[in-house]
């Protein structure tokens, strides 16, 4: 049989990318490669990226495998339906296929669940046959150590930064929750013998030439042992090489030297989010906002090019998000940032509890490629995380962001140069958007305020009737600020002491949210332990503001013991409850 197999490409998307673009970031995927590899000797085989080369819809075939993603998905369908309406079988796999094998089989005559090298040959032989039974899945995990070497010389080999792609590991041993990696490979993470890598990379470098190998591991730090022996073997090939991983390499001063010694030159790390409660929202306890700055920092000492992934839109992202995370990208010199879009894809456990709480507002798969607004989010609107996706890219590859990043003393200065520039190339074809409204209220009002302030005594706001303490008390402010609804009402919620100068500072703020658009400024004493009388003072006795802002500030869980005094004296509005409305 002649058969062809098929990697779709975006149709329509601003972030499709020109034949410049891809040889400047791209390399080839290896699910059809190794399908290839697989096929009997006595089939005629060949492989179509349509990232990098045109689709001859017309060529003369018997037999079509289309991989799928979830974007990629309706150009899938298309190409199907083609080669069907002409008579010619089609099998689909992939990650969409696996995951929503009912949907992809309307489209196809038989859909491959899960990993292919197991069921491919009985594939082949039923599509020979005329009797392809619709849905075919290994029953076994696939033996890593019997897959065989990629048909990468069926690609367009020089369309791509590099077409030389190996795979040493499969799965992940963690499980965000928006990731499909773990869904599809069933919760596994098996890794191929180190040997048969070193092997492949030496054919790679007899064949082509090859100097740079792209690892298309979904996390190749995610066994140590396994990865400082991979590394170990590595070092006399002398190549250099890219990879994804998780940052807890950072942790291991060995493996970090192992990994520059054997030419690791760049790395995709998931970041995601600057918040910890984000963190074990998503479930990637892993990562530790506390230590990103110490973990980045030692990743560039060795040699190594972080491109970093962030994700917009968790439940716990406000609208401040955007702008903090540029800030942290330019700071801590991230030379190749990417930021995505929350995207709940198919299977997902975040797929299914947004469309549980009636949350997906958009199933078109094509827009399924983490630069879309495809669901409602928490604390801002589809519009606002929009806008702001598209201002981060805007500002960060701005030409003065790119030179702050990039222009240091790292190696390999002109290979970074030049994936900013084919980043800035598609950046500029997408809309600029903007920084949300109220970012800076969000990015200036948080703060931890010291005290400078000799507190011998105060009022314990714990304790019942407010008494005096001379206990010891915390001596600092916590200000932390969220959106309260649609309206542009604010809450500052307070931890820790209020002392005169968080006190001081604390009318600034307020001050300072107004003129920023705040509607009302609510203040949450809840969790305020204690107020010394010089914060009192200056809180309640300056009659000029108190007159001017006493109808847009509220005051709540204020100990109701000198509640009535506050109201007396500021005419604020005070509540006791833990919420407003």
């Amino acid at each position: 049989m002649k058969i062809k197999l098929i990697d779709p490409a975006l149709k329509g998307s601003h972030m499709r990318h020109t034949g410049k673009e891809v040889r400047a970031i791209w390399f080839p995927r290896l699910s059809l490669p190794i399908i290839a590899a697989l096929t009997p000797p006595e089939h005629e085989v060949s492989i179509t990226d349509e990232t990098v080369e045109a689709l001859d819809l017309n060529e003369p075939v018997d037999l079509v495998g289309i991989g799928t993603m979830s974007t990629y998905i309706p150009r899938a369908y298309e190409i199907a339906e083609t080669y069907r309406a002409k008579g010619v079988p089609v099998v689909m796999g992939g990650i969409h296929a696996s995951l929503m094998p009912d949907e992809a089989l309307a489209h196809a005559d038989a859909v491959v669940v899960g990993e292919a090298e197991n069921v491919w040959g009985k594939v082949i032989e039923d599509a020979q046959h005329g009797r392809m039974k619709g849905i075919y899945k290994s029953e076994k995990p696939v033996d890593m150590s019997r897959i065989p070497m990629p048909r990468l010389d069926l690609l367009k080999r020089d369309r791509y930064m590099t077409a030389n792609s190996l795979q040493t590991t499969r799965g992940c041993p963690f499980s965000c929750d928006f990731c499909s990696v773990t869904e599809f490979f069933g919760n596994t993470y098996r890794f191929r013998p180190v040997e048969q890598v070193a092997a492949e990379v030496r054919q790679l470098k007899e064949r082509f030439n090859a100097k740079f190998v792209a690892f298309v591991d979904d996390n190749i730090v995610g066994n140590r042992k396994y990865a400082r022996e991979l590394f170990t073997a590595l070092i006399p090939l002398k190549i250099k090489w890219g990879s994804q991983g998780s940052l807890t390499m950072a942790k291991d001063d060995e493996l970090l030297k192992l990994a520059m010694m054997s030419g690791c030159v760049s790395m995709f790390v998931g970041i995601e989010s600057l918040s910890d409660e984000t963190l074990k929202a998503a479930n990637k306890k892993i990562n530790k906002v506390s230590e990103y700055e110490e973990s980045i920092r030692k990743i560039h000492d060795h040699g190594i090019m972080i491109n970093a992934g962030f994700i917009f839109g968790f439940d716990t992202d406000d609208e401040g998000v955007f702008e903090r995370t540029v800030r942290f990208v330019q700071k801590n010199r991230i030379a190749l940032p990417t930021y995505h879009i929350l995207t709940p894809l198919p299977g997902t456990k975040l797929f299914h509890k947004l469309q549980d709480q009636g949350r997906i507002f958009d199933y078109d798969w094509g827009k399924y490629n983490s630069g879309n607004a495809v669901f409602y989010p928490k604390l801002m609107t589809p519009e606002t995380l929009q806008e702001g996706y598209f201002w981060a890219f805007h500002e960060t590859y701005k030409i003065s962001s790119i030179a702050r990043r990039v222009l240091h003393p790292q190696p390999r200065l002109f290979p970074r140069l030049a994936l900013n520039y084919g980043y800035r190339r598609i950046v500029e074809r997408s809309p600029e958007g903007k920084v949300p409204r109220f970012s800076k209220i969000f990015n200036r009002i948080p703060e931890i305020i010291h005290s400078k302030e000799k507190i011998t005594a105060a009022l314990d706001h714990t304790a019942k009737g407010a008494v005096e303490t001379s206990a010891k008390i915390m001596d600092f402010l916590r200000i932390r600020i969220r959106k309260i609804g649609t309206e542009p009402v604010f809450q500052l919620d307070l931890q820790g002491v209020l002392d005169k100068v968080s006190a001081r500072k604390l009318w600034s703020k307020s001050r300072q949210a107004i003129r920023q658009g705040a509607k009302t400024v609510i203040i949450n004493f809840q969790e305020v332990r204690a107020i010394t009388p010089m914060a009192f003072k200056i809180l309640l006795f300056r009659k000029r503001m108190i007159k001017r802002y006493k109808k847009r500030i509220q005051l709540i869980n204020i100990d109701p013991r000198y509640a009535e005094v506050i109201r007396g004296i500021t005419g604020f509005q005070i509540y006791h409850g833990k919420e407003t409305h």
